[in-house]
């Protein structure tokens, strides 16, 4: 009996907080369908019973149960443990159940017994004390599953009660519609959504999103959203929908749907109004719309009047030149815009150092200017240009110099062919006196 009593207190805490130690070792299989945020099964073996209450009852129990007669002994172990059982659960029955075994161990010695007859009180105590340890373990277990259970429970209400608290303070429209209820009406909606849509909570539950889209309900994104609900898969849209005031709004809708053992169960829908977004997308679409059309009509214009617009800045002498400019020096206008000096290179000698002199002189003066210079372009042709420009300062230093430059071929021509036509009429009238 005393071999039996023995080895159950040493194999039940073994068995208790050994396992489980093992388990997470590896050296034990995993328990079925374990997951990492499941409770272990047991309390924490730090949840013990203090230290000086059970050196208190080791020392105090066996001098006590000394001095009162062997009736009293079960009494006032079953009041020990279970005490220690109630108090701290099961570990405190692990407790109670050691003390118990070691105050039984302990007795003979006080008493002078060196060997306990079977048919002693104190094996038949042996037996009581056994079935008592049982009961005191059971309890305890039940009074540790229970607190676990509580514990649970109350982080779950913890986590429960912050996600709620998450979802009515969302800065987005939050609604739940039930997938598997007819017609998959709204159980749920965040005060964001009632903000967005003007639509009470009481108006809202129990009806179907689609009264947002009032009798617009031929968008095209429409077409796709119900596609992908059909298809289980989430989407993403910008709808067009209506307060309850009757004004229009942009609704960008992101859909998820909620999942569980039998399929699709929820869906999750996340709102935000991007209306003024969409206004602003649409007033940069028409302005882009109009600055392409003046980029047309200043290429066009430019090709009409042989002319290019062209900007230089200062610390670096780089440009940028309009397709004009790339037309004039028959260059490809999808290449690297030149530079200063590399468009100066495209000059005749005395052009460049008449360039040169001026970019000089409109740095130090600020002065506008107007020069003409001689051209040989990318493909060989010689043309005459006119360059105009004039400066933008800061603080009195120049910093971009902005230009056009035209095509003056035809007017240098003409001017040649006068030249010469003058100088032919007078040659043909000086000849009869040159002959008299």
């Amino acid at each position: 009996m005393a071999d039996s009593f023995s080895t159950l207190v040493i194999a039940t805490p073994l068995l208790s907080y050994l396992t489980p130690y093992l388990r997470r070792r590896g050296w034990l299989a995993p328990l079925p369908d374990a997951t990492p945020d499941v409770v272990p099964p047991t309390e924490p073996a730090h949840r013990l019973p203090l230290v000086w209450l059970l050196a208190l009852l080791l020392i105090g129990l066996p001098l006590l149960l000394d001095v009162l007669p062997v009736a009293l002994t079960l009494p006032i172990l079953g009041v020990v443990m279970l005490s220690l059982a109630m108090l701290w659960g099961f570990p405190g029955a692990l407790c109670g159940a050691l003390l118990s075994s070691l105050v039984l161990m302990v007795m003979p010695l006080l008493q002078g017994h060196y060997a306990i007859a079977n048919g002693s009180p104190l094996s038949a105590l042996h037996l009581s004390v056994l079935l008592l340890m049982v009961a005191t373990l059971l309890i305890g277990r039940s009074l540790s599953d229970l607190r676990l259970a509580l514990a649970r429970s109350a982080r779950m209400q913890q986590q429960l009660a912050l996600a709620n608290q998450a979802l009515e303070a969302s800065p987005l429209g939050i609604s739940i519609a039930d997938a598997r209820q007819p017609d998959q009406p709204l159980i749920y909606c965040n005060p964001m959504f009632e903000r967005i849509t003007g639509y009470s909570r009481s108006e809202v539950l129990g009806r179907n999103c689609r009264f947002l889209q009032g009798d617009d309900r031929q968008q095209a994104e429409l077409h796709r959203v119900r596609a992908a609900l059909q298809r289980g898969e989430p989407a993403q849209a910008v709808l067009r929908n209506y307060r309850k005031n009757g004004t229009a709004f942009w609704n960008e809708i992101t859909l998820s749907p909620l999942r569980d053992e039998q399929g699709i169960s929820h869906y999750i829908a996340l709102q935000n109004d991007v209306t003024s977004r969409e206004r602003l997308a649409a007033e940069i679409a028409t302005r882009r719309e109009e600055l392409l059309r003046h980029a047309h009509l200043l290429s066009q214009t430019e090709a009409i009047a042989d002319i290019g617009g062209w900007v230089l800045e200062v610390p670096g002498l780089t440009m940028f030149w309009s397709e004009g400019c790339f037309r004039l020096y028959e260059l490809d206008p999808t290449g690297s815009t030149p530079d200063f000096h590399q468009a100066v290179s495209y000059l005749d000698k005395d052009s460049q150092a008449l360039a040169q002199r001026t970019l000089t002189d409109t740095l130090r003066l600020g002065q506008p200017f107007d020069i003409e210079v001689r051209l040989t372009t990318a493909r060989g042709n010689s043309r005459y240009l006119r360059i105009k420009g004039l400066t933008e300062q800061d603080d009195g230093q120049v910093i971009r110099i902005y230009g056009a430059i035209q095509d003056i071929s035809a007017r240098k021509l003409a001017e040649q062919q006068l030249r010469e036509r003058d100088e032919w009429l007078r040659l043909f009238f000086e000849a009869p006196l040159i002959g008299m």
